[in-house]
């Protein structure tokens, strides 16, 4: 009880599964839920969701299921959340944590991708992204940041845009990173 637990989901496909969390059977509402993104049959998203509980008590006991779905294919795997009773102190805030991230990307050149890096946090954290080169990416040209905090690649290249690339979320609690790795492939 009063502990913090990060419940992990890693999902893949294509196209590009939604994503989304029950609590014994009744949907929980994120920030915002991921949503599948491109639908080419070469586009690959490998994206990892998370679901943080923060301040364990009861009510939190549960059995908790983690859904993707695409237009023709539903998966969904459960797990019972069990609540021990203890006693902890907490802090006012919440440290920085993102719950949603992109793992790796394969798509074709000339496609658009959206890397997921969604946090929640007390205070909202802040998001920055960096690119390959560890440089801190602004938006415009190829590059678009969503009030999200997702990174949109427009018009990706492999020479242009293939590596890792790194999303920080921080606030006065703390900071969290996810690193996803974006592959382009050619078109033939």
């Amino acid at each position: 009880e009063f502990e913090n637990v990060a419940l992990y989901c890693k999902v893949g496909g294509v196209p590009s599964p939604s994503v989304h969390w029950l609590k014994n059977g009744k949907r929980i509402v994120q920030v915002e839920e991921l949503n599948g993104f491109g639908d080419d049959k070469l586009s690959m998203y490998d994206t990892g969701a998370t679901l943080f509980i923060d301040c364990l008590d009861e009510t939190d006991q549960a059995n908790y299921t983690c859904v993707a779905e695409t237009p023709k294919h539903r998966e969904s795997r459960s797990i019972f959340l069990t609540v021990l009773t203890t006693v902890v102190l907490s802090l006012p805030g919440r440290p920085a944590r993102i719950y949603m991230g992109t793992n790796s990307v394969l798509e074709l050149e000339n496609n658009s991708v959206r890397l997921f890096c969604r946090a929640q946090g007390n205070p909202a954290p802040s998001i920055t992204w960096y690119d390959r080169d560890n440089q801190v990416i602004q938006d415009g040209g190829h590059y678009r940041l969503s009030k999200s905090g997702d990174l949109i690649i427009k018009n990706i290249s492999w020479f242009d845009h293939m590596g890792v690339y790194t999303c920080e979320a921080k606030n006065d609690y703390g900071a969290d990173t996810s690193s996803p790795f974006l592959y382009p492939t050619a078109r033939e």
